[in-house]
């Protein structure tokens, strides 16, 4: 996987601000976001089933072996703390089992895909605390009078 020089751009860094939001919707708690992305992988059964567009699972193989650095931008207003996602990991391995795990959990975000015309994205997120915890699901947004909004959430897993 390789590292790109590029930063995001203002589309990137409100589709996971968006993405955020929708995570925190309901909680008074902070997020550890990963400071690296993951590269987008859609299972075809999302697309067969039609939650993801097409145009998400051509775009993604491109892109397969690319991740960016997270923005700082995108913690900007959020409860939100940027962190390496391997020392984080050894953070709620050690608690295990406990409170304390979900606490130190990691949320990791994925590259995300745009339509031609930038109206609507993909990307997935999940949220590990441990080996049997955690949850992630994929996502289409669409952009709508200038905001991301979440429109479809895809598939999905929990442990």
């Amino acid at each position: 996987m390789a590292l790109s020089r590029d930063r995001l751009t203002p589309d990137e860094i409100a589709v996971y601000q968006a993405v955020i939001m929708d995570y925190l919707r309901d909680s008074k708690g902070s997020l550890n976001v990963a400071n690296v992305t993951v590269p987008l992988v859609i299972p075809d059964s999302l697309i067969a089933g039609g939650c993801v567009p097409s145009f998400g699972l051509e775009e993604a193989n491109k892109r397969a072996r690319l991740i960016h650095r997270m923005a700082p931008e995108v913690a900007l207003n959020l409860k939100v703390t940027l962190v390496d996602r391997d020392e984080q990991r050894r953070k709620y391995m050690r608690f295990e089992g406990s409170e304390q795990a979900w606490d130190n959990g990691l949320f990791t975000l994925s590259e995300i895909v745009f339509e031609k015309d930038h109206r609507k994205a993909v990307v997935s997120r999940s949220f590990v605390c441990g080996g049997l915890c955690g949850q992630g699901q994929t996502l289409v947004l669409e952009k709508v009078a200038g905001k991301w909004k979440v429109s479809k959430r895809c598939g999905g897993w929990i442990s």
